[in-house]
Formats: C-alpha cells, sequence, structure tokens
C-alpha cells in the first residue's frame, strides 16, 4: 500500500512539473521507489503463501507483468497522443491507485508467521532492547553475502537488468530508424509484452516438476537472451527479424522472476526470503539505472 500511494503520488506530481529535474524526482525516484516497493512485496506474499506449488503461484502472478505490457503499450501511445504527456500521466496515476485496493487485501500466511515464530525467545528479548533488531537485520545481510550461489544470482540479475531494460528503452528507437513506424513499434513492444506474459505461465509449470533443476532453467533462459541480442545486427533490418527478436525478448526477459522465490527457498531458506528478494531487487535496479544511461554515452562517444 505505501508503495502505491507512492506511485499515485509521483504520477500526478509528474503530471504537473515542466522541469526535466522535476520529472526526474517526481516520475524518477518517487514513482519508483512505489513500484518498487510494489513488485517486490507482491511476489514476496506469494512466495509465503505457496509452498508445494510456488513457481506456478509466482508464475501466474507475474504475468500480469506480460499482460499488461502487451494491453497498455498502444494504449499508451494513444492515450499520449489523444490527452498529451499531462494526462497520460494522470491516467497511469489513476491505474496506480489500484495497488492500494489490493494491497489491502493482502494478509502475512500461516507459512510465514511459522518462519518467523522459530526465533520466539529472541522476540522476547528485541521487544525490551530493540537496538538488537539493527544486529539482526545486519547478520542476516551478511549471512546472505556469504552465500556464494546467492550472490551469483544477485550479480546475473543485476547485469541481466543492465541489458534486458536497455533492450526495451532503445529498441523501439532502433526500429524506427531501420523505417519502422511509431505505431509498429508499439505492436512489437505488445508483442514483447504478450510472449513475456506466456512465457512466465509456462515457465511456472514446467519447473514444478521434480526432475528440473531451476538454476539451469534460470541461467538456460538468460544465454538464449544473449545469444538473440548479439545477433540482432543480423537481421534487425526486416520487420520479420524485429518482430523474432520482439518474441525472445518477450519469452526469454520474464521468465526468470517466476523461479526467484524457489531459489531463494532452497538456497538460503524461507525464513530469508524476503531480504533475500529485496537485494536481488536492489540489484537489478542497479543494472537498470546504470543500464540507459551507459547505452547514450556509448551511443554520443562512436
Amino acid at each position: 500500500m505505501a508503495g502505491g500511494v507512492l506511485m499515485v503520488a509521483g504520477l500526478v506530481i509528474s503530471a504537473f512539473v515542466e522541469s526535466l529535474d522535476a520529472v526526474l524526482i517526481s516520475f524518477g525516484v518517487l514513482s519508483g521507489l512505489g513500484a518498487g516497493l510494489s513488485y517486490s512485496s507482491s511476489v514476496i506474499v506469494v512466495g509465503f503463501n505457496f509452498e508445494r506449488r510456488r513457481n506456478l503461484a509466482t508464475g501466474f502472478a507475474v504475468s500480469g507483468a506480460g499482460i499488461g505490457t502487451f494491453a497498455m503499450s498502444p494504449l499508451m501511445q494513444l492515450a499520449k497522443n489523444t490527452y498529451g504527456y499531462n494526462g497520460l500521466c494522470l491516467m497511469c496515476g489513476a491505474l496506480s491507485f489500484h495497488h492500494l485496493v489490493f494491497g489491502a487485501l493482502c494478509r502475512p500466511s500461516e507459512l510465514e508467521k511459522m518462519s518467523k515464530a522459530k526465533d520466539s525467545t529472541y522476540k522476547q528479548d528485541e521487544e525490551k532492547r530493540k537496538g538488537r533488531r539493527l544486529l539482526s537485520i545486519l547478520k542476516e545481510i551478511m549471512f546472505l553475502f556469504s552465500d556464494i550461489s546467492f550472490m551469483f544470482v544477485v550479480v546475473s540479475m543485476t547485469f541481466f537488468s543492465l541489458g534486458v531494460y536497455l533492450m526495451y528503452v532503445h529498441f523501439s528507437k532502433l526500429v524506427i530508424t531501420k523505417g519502422t513506424s511509431e505505431t509498429d513499434a508499439a505492436y512489437l513492444l505488445s508483442l514483447a509484452g504478450i510472449c513475456s506474459g506466456i512465457s512466465r505461465l509456462l515457465i511456472g509449470f514446467s519447473s514444478n516438476a521434480e526432475n528440473i533443476n531451476e538454476l539451469m532453467l534460470f541461467s538456460g533462459c538468460f544465454s538464449l537472451l544473449g545469444i538473440a541480442g548479439l545477433l540482432l545486427p543480423l537481421y534487425v533490418g526486416s520487420y520479420v527479424g524485429q518482430a523474432f527478436f520482439a518474441v525472445m525478448l518477450g519469452m526469454y526477459s520474464g521468465c526468470c522472476y517466476p523461479l526467484l522465490n524457489t531459489i531463494n527457498v532452497k538456497l538460503v531458506g524461507i525464513e530469508h526470503l524476503a531480504l533475500a528478494y529485496g537485494i536481488e531487487m536492489f540489484g537489478a535496479g542497479i543494472g537498470s539505472l546504470i543500464g540507459p544511461p551507459i547505452s547514450g554515452l556509448l551511443e554520443f562517444s562512436l
């Protein structure tokens, strides 16, 4: 719910400010912080509420992101053309208000209560000496950072986000320079969105099988997307090639998210799920923050 409040506030403020610096703060910082809080907490809630079919449940939950990209890309372009930038921000703010409604429906699960009840003696001391809470958080962070396998996942999410959000930001611009219209470029993003939603569901279904290794599936999807990106200059000149890359981008950019909850539980345990996922999303945020500016600097320097 707190994330929803920040998103609504940032988008509404963005509709009325005129300077770029103010937009960077309202839209980039305020709305971005709200989006991060909302997304991370919603996935963690699913991880705590499901045990046997956690991958499938997470796949259903995060598939909405792909479906939203599919539906909203052309609608956002239409809204911008019809109502302008200010109207678009207000409409997005109204949509973001739904975070408050759905956030109010989330409640602590029995699995979460059990994981937090393992150290009841410590919790009694915590109530008496609240300073130990900070110490316990620091110990948990040090435990997670000392797990080499978990840190590899964090690093992979950082570099993945550095590249994939660069693709989403600049892919439309790239295909337009190749002669594709803005409308057709928006359709390519919609194609990537629907493929992302489908792949998240498929990954959720397939990874529930006992003989599936989530880490192998996780790294394999990243590898295939990386190969498609490396070969993009060879086929980006045609609209068919652009559509092919949109399919690859959608299919393999979103399939990691249904797996993260189960990977974290296997690597560090259910009691560390929330902080582990938060660290991974922090790494992903760093990657998405520095990726587009780096690409811009490379474009101007070459």
